[in-house]
């Protein structure tokens, strides 16, 4: 019975040190590293800024992503929470103000290094933040919802137009004028600092912007599904349809000085120039290193180089000189 006893833990010791020998020892010296870099392949970007000291680019998760050196490298973080941040701005004393769909606004005084959150109360789903010239903040979202803050997001002020309509895009030119994009179509502006918006017009067949582009209250392009971008030169009183060759939807607007640049799905990127008469106006692609098949949406442009973010932890410095080719 002994020698029965002894035989089996000396078949069960086999077996364990059989098993033992066949298991391949757990690596995860991949995975720190991973979680090292700037960038992570699971990263959705959304958009970027500049305050003119560092360029950020912002995120699902909580991303924040911060150069100092112009696009060349990056820093990375991720907000307490992990919040889905859809907007980024920057105002005219240099701090950034990013706006997450949970509805907060996180407010950052030390170029992108810290960031404070304050909570919008409202019931409605927040879109688009910007920085006024007089340093108010304007968030707009769902339900034709225009919030504002005059104290950096620590209070708001809330109004409706009472009409079932996202609000996507907001913009200010001095502390008086300003113009929003919405569902079906919809521009509306404001004379008085935001006290009152009006309709003023709706774009060709209900066009939904995705993304919008107003360089003063009159001009101003709006790009959707298609590939299609609209353009208006009298503050939406009529609109001119613009060439792109592309059928990908257009998610981003831009422009650098006579330049304009659209991004969008599989990595697309086009520019036009202003100069360029009505009867020649035509959208050309922008070549640019390391082309990607994810969707761009952020991008930012100067006069010597682009940064360009998306899905699938796509961001990308190329120089402008590149996309001439």
């Amino acid at each position: 019975m002994q020698k029965i006893k002894c035989f089996k833990y000396l078949v069960y010791g086999l077996a364990f040190l059989l098993l033992q020998a066949c298991e391949a020892p757990l690596k995860l010296d991949s995975v720190v590293s991973e979680k090292a870099k700037a960038l992570h392949r699971t990263d959705r970007l959304q958009a970027t800024s500049t305050n003119g000291k560092v360029i950020a680019v912002v995120g699902s998760f909580g991303v924040v992503l911060v150069s100092f050196d112009a696009g060349k490298n990056w820093t990375r973080q991720q907000l307490k929470g992990q919040p889905t941040l859809i907007d980024i701005s920057a105002c005219p004393d240099n701090s950034l103000v990013t706006l997450s769909v949970e509805g907060d606004v996180w407010v950052s005084d030390d170029n992108g290094k810290s960031w404070q959150s304050h909570k919008i109360e409202t019931a409605e789903t927040p879109q688009a933040i910007t920085c006024a010239p007089d340093s108010k903040l304007w968030v707009v979202g769902s339900f034709s919802t225009f919030l504002s803050s005059a104290d950096k997001g620590v209070s708001w002020s809330s109004q409706s137009l009472d009409e079932d309509m996202i609000l996507s895009y907001i913009t200010f030119f001095d502390a008086d004028h300003g113009v929003a994009t919405g569902e079906f179509g919809n521009l509306l502006s404001t004379t008085d600092g935001g006290k009152n918006w009006q309709m003023v017009t709706t774009m060709p067949n209900e066009f939904y912007p995705i993304s919008a582009l107003f360089t003063d209250m009159n001009t101003g392009w709006v790009a959707g599904l298609g590939g299609k971008i609209l353009y208006t030169e009298n503050a939406g009183q009529s609109w001119s349809v613009e060439e792109t060759g592309t059928p990908v939807p257009l998610y981003g607007l831009s422009k650098n000085g006579q330049r304009l640049f659209a991004v969008g799905a599989l990595g697309t990127v086009l520019t036009r120039t202003l100069t360029d008469s009505d009867s020649s106006i035509h959208w050309e692609p922008f070549f640019y290193q390391n082309k990607t098949r994810s969707y761009l949406r952020a991008s930012m442009f100067n006069k010597d180089f682009a940064i360009l973010a998306g899905g699938s932890g796509v961001l990308f410095r190329s120089s402008l000189a590149e996309g001439e080719k």
